[in-house]
């Protein structure tokens, strides 16, 4: 994640990455792509009130709950996250952003779109017009949504997950890579995909 949170920057001139904070004792001392591990996550409010940040964002991209953990406790420090949205990204009109999204290269957002705040959206994702997805949501590359979809907050996506027109995904919903999603889904629901069958089964 951090990985992919660094290359977002790459080009940028108003952004300054100052380091990385993990907590595998492991990676303490090292960098990653030229950035120093200042040590571990319980570091976050001394670090904020020395002035050595002044913006966070959370990389992990698998671990809603980690993330949502973060999020929160910056929240309540006070702690602005900022977004890191790649330059390769279409973003049409009338698109409105929370904070804290890592949105990767060559995705798609149309235009009346809301995103929300803490989400981490894969690569080459295809947004489509008047999509509402609410926070702490994470997908795997190249899923596609149609017109007038929602996505609340709390879910997880595998790679691949297409969705027709007009369906609400409600909170804390996960969807293996390769489902075609043709109806709302209640929370809390469980999306796996039996290849061999090639369909998806709901539990």
């Amino acid at each position: 994640g951090a990985h992919q949170v660094i290359d977002i920057f790459r080009d940028t001139t108003d952004v300054f990455i100052v380091g990385i904070l993990d907590d595998n004792p492991s990676k303490r001392d090292k960098t990653i792509m030229g950035y120093n591990i200042l040590g571990g996550i319980d570091k976050i409010e001394d670090l904020f009130a020395e002035n050595i940040f002044t913006h966070l964002i959370v990389a992990v991209s698998g671990n809603i709950k980690f993330r949502k953990s973060i999020y929160n406790r910056c929240q309540e420090i006070g702690i602005p996250l900022i977004n890191a949205i790649d330059k390769s990204c279409t973003i049409r009109s009338n698109v409105t952003i929370g904070q804290g999204n890592v949105i990767c290269g060559n995705t798609y957002i149309g235009s009346f779109t809301q995103i929300g705040d803490n989400n981490f959206i894969s690569a080459s994702t295809s947004i489509d017009h008047h999509n509402i997805w609410h926070s702490h949501i994470s997908i795997g590359p190249s899923c596609s949504t149609s017109g007038l979809v929602e996505i609340k907050s709390g879910c997880r996506l595998g790679m691949g997950v297409l969705f027709e027109p007009d369906i609400v995904i409600e909170e804390n919903c996960t969807i293996a890579s390769g489902a075609t999603i043709t109806s709302s889904i209640s929370c809390n629901t469980l999306i796996r995909v039996k290849s061999s069958l090639r369909r998806s089964v709901i539990e």
